[in-house]
């Protein structure tokens, strides 16, 4: 292993720090900082977008072509972060009206009332 080390250039030895500092450092920092302040289950989706972003990284700075399976895989982990967000705002506008109706609660003997 030590050769391989010795025998590492500029652009090894970038890769090396450009993964410590910005892939580790800072992203895990960020995840951490998002996780202090929002619940882990809105958090969540958006980190099981980043296969999908290093593909399309991959595609624009290297020119990769992806075939079909990584199209249909891709479709397939878009479309179950779409159901996880989805779910997530159904259950935040349920929370909305029940909490309207709780913190209203004249409204409601009105609406007794008009019956």
């Amino acid at each position: 292993m030590l050769p391989h080390v010795a025998a590492a250039g500029s652009v090894g030895w970038g890769g090396v720090l450009y993964s410590a500092q910005f892939s580790s450092l800072l992203g895990h920092g960020l995840f951490y900082l998002l996780l202090l302040r929002h619940p882990v289950a809105q958090v969540t989706p958006y980190v099981l977008l980043t296969p999908m972003l290093g593909v399309a990284l991959g595609v624009l700075v290297r020119g990769d072509r992806p075939g079909s399976e990584l199209w249909l895989s891709g479709a397939m982990m878009l479309s179950g972060v779409l159901v996880i967000a989805v779910r997530r705002w159904q259950k935040q506008r349920i929370r909305r009206a029940a909490s309207t109706r709780v913190l209203n609660p004249a409204s409601q003997n009105r609406s007794i009332l008009a019956k």
